[in-house]
């Protein structure tokens, strides 16, 4: 059962919205061509000149994402992502040509943020441990428009266009179904960016909750302070295999 479902899931590959140009079975002695030794496989995407390798367990959640500049995966270029075996996300950041930099974010098993870093050219420049809210020592002024960032009319519209849009045979490629849950930011302009799992599941159930997300029409934004702000969602999606 296990390996029939896996060579479902890769059928299912050329209904994705992205351009996959390799996949490839990992065994114990590497890369193998047979599925029946394989216990892992790895997928590269491409993005315009842009490329992304998602290592995955069969039939279990994305274990590593990273994206490069180059077809040859040797130059690590913007988003990283690590998961836990349960398919949490335990680490976050980005990398500018080979380097970390920016942010470095590390959560632990409930989703709490317990580490950041802060790195420029590959240098660590400092660490936090505290996040706990702090007190802000000038008042802001209070709109009375300020508003969240909402899809159409509200929730309702929201649960609408998911229960439309998702495809929901995607259920029958897990072995037993499960909840993704899908990160993402409304910007100024109500449009959809930096979509990635906050908890992966499976392959195929993983890549329809991010692509449903992905075509979403353009949201009204939120707004605060009398101007429009960007908006942080996490969307769980759920895919019964009974569908």
């Amino acid at each position: 059962m296990k390996y029939l479902l896996t060579i479902c899931m890769f059928a299912y590959l050329p209904l994705q919205a992205q351009q996959i140009v390799n996949y490839v079975f990992v065994g114990d002695n590497g890369i193998t061509e047979n599925v029946n030794e394989a216990h892992s496989f790895i997928i590269v995407k491409k993005y315009g000149n842009r490329f992304q390798r998602l290592d995955y367990k069969i039939n279990s959640p994305l274990v590593k994402e990273r994206n490069y500049t180059d077809s040859s995966l040797s130059i690590l270029e913007g988003a990283y992502h690590f998961y836990n075996p349960e398919g949490e996300l335990i680490e976050a950041g980005k990398y500018k040509n080979n380097l970390k930099d920016g942010s470095w974010y590390h959560f632990n098993d409930r989703s709490k943020m317990i580490l950041e870093e802060k790195f420029q050219d590959g240098i660590l420049m400092s660490t936090t441990t505290d996040f706990s809210p702090k007190k802000d020592s000038v008042k802001q002024e209070a709109f009375k428009d300020e508003k969240e960032a909402v899809y159409g009319k509200g929730n309702s519209d929201w649960l609408k266009y998911l229960r439309k849009n998702l495809n929901s045979k995607v259920g029958l490629q897990s072995a037993k179904g499960g909840t993704v849950d899908v990160q993402f930011i409304i910007d100024t302009d109500g449009k959809i960016q930096n979509i990635y799992l906050k908890k992966s599941f499976e392959y195929a159930l993983d890549e329809e909750a991010k692509r449903v997300i992905e075509k979403s029409p353009v949201w009204n934004p939120a707004f605060q302070n009398g101007k429009s702000v960007k908006a942080y969602r996490i969307q769980p999606i759920s895919f019964n295999i009974t569908n």
